[in-house]
């Protein structure tokens, strides 16, 4: 292709942005996770990294010095969305804080508004069980699963789903949302660590990894607004990072311990009807978002906002300087170590740590010149931090406070993110160590929590047991050595050091969590109940104590308390559909399955986002032979969550049960292609060949089933009903025996075999 034809399409491109009517009906936000500002060429870099997002940005205003109010996925978003920072709506962290059902959110606003909203998320931390998913319609957050170690163990990865499944899966909201009024929200995690674009970008960028994660990016970004482009001229879209990246500067290697900008100072981008491309240097903030977009539409804005509209303010030339704010709370929460405040006002930023630190980024951008104390302007700027402290309300955070499963812990810690607790539970006098003089300690640390992640057990746990006495405050270094522990098989070891956790930070649920795994494995079931209730009581919507409870009093015949448990677990998470198995499991081994189906069926009525529970109950309808109960249970399954793999499953089966195998393999497809790891996907995919007579697909369907779940005994049933079906009838029988062997209850292959015998 000529130089002159892509040029012809951006210039065609900008055209379209430009030329835009100042009536928008749609409103696009794009979060890029992990971003530095100074990675793309809208903020200087030359090395040709994001021309998607260049040409976006040139018909566009781009706020060159937008800040990010903390250096954390969830409590960065969550002021996006609601235009107020930590200290009000009390997010500090991720994982052990929940979005208060208080806040009020974009995506509330706009729907009240009459806009469907739809959400694509691509990590673990911002899952709707932390709060985010108030205000939408859709939220999709399925991801797939990590691969099993050579070994043959399968460790626990940060779960997230690349640039091109988000993109994919952003179309298909965008698209479900109609052509009406509509919010979309799309958020990429790529450029998050470990660093591993796919080719060729991993090649060409060989020496900064990071970089072709953001090269890798940028088109995928640029598929998204091509279409939005397209499909709707007119849009308001916002492009913003939720913070950047450390990559060493100032001894952090990723991010969320300092405030300093390589990981504050953000890309923050808008484009909307009515605003002239332009470039804009005063200090702006991630807060600004909510109250610009609501000013752009035309939609006043909620009290309690602390953001400014820029539309009112900076563009329209009236912008008085103001103070904008940022911290990082995880020193405090993870380590106990001090939290970091920091102000920043025109050039100068201060940092409130316990060696104060103040920086004049005009003349400074790495902040290496601590002007502390030679500043004229130094004490004002220490007076207007305090000032900003002195207005937060005291009670956000505890209204905030979450908990954390060990599980969903590990998923976090695979990344470095190691969440403790809420506010409270910090006691003790003094603000903690100054984290920049921890950075080895921190560095440290790191690489043993990340050994023990990668399945390094005996190579962390010495590291791990070294750094105990260097700050003994630090209780998370003894929850990650007792984990360490725990995984290598030494549970008694584990137990003493969860022991030690409980006794100085009663406050952390994990703590008693994995206790009560430890004392369980140790034979201990008393103390192992106590436990799990301990948990359950500092955590009360956490899922995991409660399944883990009620499969303990299962095992010593306490049935009914074991069903109350699984059902708390049900409501607790309605999404999920592992404890609705579990109960429904419970009830009819003991000859009460239509109770176990009633009770889940009367739960998830009462829920409006139950999708998981609504699964469970049509997939027992099903097999009790209630289709037209299945049915209405599905249609109920995929109006909370259509792209739930439990909710399509259903949907399929009940299309091979309508005789639509067509519409079945479809969405089987479906599934598969987001997560090619579930088997019952696999199974249905079979079904549906062979109803379609495509005999050479399905045995290549069935071959793989035997290769990857070579003791699943329906899929070696449904191999020996493809045998038969073919003819052979000899290897038929062989496949039925074997089915049995594998699960003697296993009423198919003891049919296939009296067919056989006839």
């Amino acid at each position: 292709m000529s130089r002159t034809r892509p040029l012809l399409v951006a210039a065609l491109a900008l055209f379209a942005w430009a030329c835009a009517s100042p009536e928008p009906r749609s409103v696009v936000v794009v979060t890029l996770d992990t971003f530095r500002a100074d990675r793309m060429g809208a903020y200087g870099n030359r090395d040709g990294l994001t021309p998607a997002l260049d040409a976006f940005a040139e018909a566009s205003v781009v706020f060159e010095a937008a800040s990010a109010p903390t250096p954390i996925t969830l409590p960065s978003h969550t002021s996006l969305f609601t235009g107020r920072y930590p200290t009000a709506h009390g997010v500090r962290n991720n994982g052990t804080f929940v979005v208060p059902a208080g806040e009020t959110t974009l995506a509330e606003i706009l729907k009240e508004r009459g806009f469907r909203t739809g959400a694509v998320v691509a990590s673990f931390p911002l899952q709707s069980r932390y709060g985010l998913a108030q205000g939408f319609d859709l939220y999709d957050e399925e991801f797939p699963e990590g691969s099993p170690n050579a070994d043959g163990s399968v460790p626990v990865f940060f779960q997230e789903r690349d640039a091109r499944a988000v993109t994919d899966r952003a179309l298909q909201v965008w698209g479900k949302l109609g052509d009406s009024r509509r919010l979309l929200w799309v958020h990429y995690f790529d450029a998050h660590a470990p660093y591993a674009a796919p080719e060729p970008f991993a090649s060409r960028h060989a020496k900064a990894p990071y970089d072709g994660e953001i090269a890798w990016l940028d088109g995928q970004v640029g598929r998204l607004l091509a279409r939005v482009r397209e499909d709707d001229p007119n849009a308001i879209v916002v492009i913003a990072a939720d913070h950047g990246e450390s990559l060493g500067e100032h001894g952090e290697k990723t991010h969320g311990v300092f405030v300093y900008e390589s990981t504050i100072h953000v890309p923050f981008v808008l484009r909307a009807p009515g605003l002239d491309a332009r470039r804009v240097a005063e200090p702006v903030s991630l807060v600004d978002v909510l109250p610009t977009v609501l000013g752009r539409l035309g939609i006043p804005v909620p009290a309690g906002v602390e953001g400014a509209d820029l539309g009112a303010t900076v563009l329209a030339g009236k912008a008085a300087a103001r103070p904008i704010y940022a911290e990082s709370w995880l020193p405090k929460l993870q380590f106990r170590f001090s939290e970091l405040t920091a102000l920043r006002r025109g050039s100068l930023k201060r940092i409130d740590a316990p060696a104060p630190e103040l920086y004049d980024l005009a003349q400074d951008p790495r902040e290496e010149r601590n002007l502390e104390g030679g500043h004229p302007d130094g004490e004002a700027m220490a007076e207007a931090l305090a000032a900003f402290r002195a207005a937060e309300d005291p009670q956000a955070s505890e209204r905030a406070a979450g908990g954390l499963s060990a599980e969903d812990e590990a998923k976090l810690r695979s990344l470095g993110y190691t969440s403790a607790g809420s506010l409270r539970s910090n006691p003790g006098e003094g603000r903690g160590r100054d984290p920049k003089a921890m950075t080895d300690y921190l560095q440290r640390y790191d690489r043993a929590v990340g050994l023990a992640s990668a399945g390094r057990q005996p190579e962390a746990i010495p590291l791990l047991r070294a750094l105990v006495p260097e700050a003994p405050e630090n209780f998370m270094v003894r929850y990650q050595l007792g984990t360490a522990l725990l995984t290598a098989g030494n549970v008694a070891e584990a137990a003493a050091e969860f022991a030690e956790v409980i006794r100085v930070a009663p406050e952390f649920a994990n703590g008693y969590l994995l206790a009560a795994t430890a004392e369980g494995r140790l034979g201990r079931v008393d103390d192992a109940a106590r436990h799990y209730e301990a948990a359950i009581a500092l955590a009360p919507d956490l899922v995991e104590p409660r399944v883990a409870l009620g499969r303990l009093l299962e095992s010593v015949g306490r049935f009914e308390a074991a069903a109350e448990a699984y059902l708390a677990a049900a409501k607790a998470a309605p999404q999920d559909a592992e404890p609705s198995r579990r109960l429904l499991e419970l009830r009819q081994g003991r000859g009460e399955g239509a109770r176990g189906i009633g009770d889940l069926a009367a739960l998830a009525a009462s829920l409006p986002r139950a999708a998981g529970i609504w699964s469970v109950v049509g997939q027992a309808r099903r097999r009790a032979g209630d289709l037209e109960g299945a049915r209405a249970a599905s249609e109920r399954a995929s109006a909370a969550d259509p792209f739930l793999a439990e909710a399509m499953l259903l949907r399929g089966e009940l299309s091979l049960e309508a005789r639509d195998p067509a519409g079945a393999l479809e969405t089987f497809d479906a599934v598969l292609a987001r997560r090619a790891d579930r088997a019952d996907a696999m199974l249905g995919r079979a079904k549906a060949l062979l109803a379609l007579g495509r005999a050479v697909e399905a045995e290549a369907t069935l071959a793989e089933i035997s290769r990857r779940y070579p003791r699943l005994s329906d899929g070696i049933t449904l191999r020996g009903r493809f045998l038969e079906q073919t003819g052979e009838r000899a290897a038929a029988a062989q496949a039925y025996r074997e089915a049995l062997r594998v699960n003697p209850g296993d009423v198919a292959a003891r049919e296939g075999l009296r067919r056989l015998s006839r």
